[in-house]
């Protein structure tokens, strides 16, 4: 029994000098994002029709996380985050050029997850690391009767990976810039079609969703 204890206090002790965790932070950010999404359409008796949506905008991230420093140099964060995303998507003209108001559009709004920041410091006050997370998208596919009168909102889940390196300004304030890349699951909608001879059968959308990014952020350390 006191081998065991001496054991225990022994683990605890190393892992005590080895392990430092003492950065907490909160932090915000702005970037560049690009949307993308891999649509396969579906008409019951039809070939499938296939879509690439794209679109660039501006994007906004807020974060909060813990850091725990290492004295080898290498550092691992563990953060959560939500990011928004302003609502733009690029059309798919209708398949009937006498209807130039029906349209349909795919748009990534909103994304949240969790990530771990694996990380070594190259310099005293740089530190570079690689991003794996977790995310849950929400995405809004809106077609005003191209293809199907449809409108719906919807959450899948993705992976993230990315690479990014912070840099030191002040005591508690770090600046740090991140590239991620996203991949999403596959999602289904079902609809009915209104185009053509087949207008009143059963259709799909089979949606890929994927992005990319690149973002400035500002954290604050509250080195408790």
């Amino acid at each position: 029994m006191l081998l065991k204890k001496i054991v225990i206090f022994t683990l605890l002790s190393v892992v005590g000098q080895q392990v430092l965790a003492n950065d907490f932070y909160v932090g915000a950010g702005a970037g560049i994002s690009s949307s993308n999404d891999k649509q396969t359409m579906t008409v019951q008796g039809q070939a499938p029709i296939t879509h690439d949506f794209g679109a660039i905008s501006f994007t906004g991230s807020a974060l909060g996380g813990y850091n725990f420093d290492f004295n080898n140099g290498f550092n691992l964060g563990l953060e959560t985050f939500f990011t928004m995303t302003p609502k733009k998507s690029t059309a798919v003209d209708p398949p009937n050029s006498s209807y130039p108001s029906r349209t349909e559009d795919f748009s990534l709004r909103y994304a949240y997850g969790v990530r771990a920041l694996p990380g070594y410091k190259m310099l005293p006050n740089v530190l570079g690391y690689a991003i794996l997370g977790v995310t849950r998208g929400s995405f809004s596919l809106n077609d005003t009767g191209a293809y199907s009168v449809t409108s719906n909102n919807f959450g899948v889940y993705g992976y993230q990976l990315g690479l990014g390196t912070s840099t030191t300004l002040l005591k508690n304030l770090d600046a740090r810039l991140d590239f991620i890349y996203t991949q999403y699951a596959d999602h289904t909608t079902n609809a009915i079609n209104t185009y053509g001879l087949l207008a009143g059968s059963p259709m799909t959308y089979l949606d890929s969703p994927s992005s990319f990014s690149a973002t400035l952020s500002f954290t604050y350390k509250f080195n408790i």
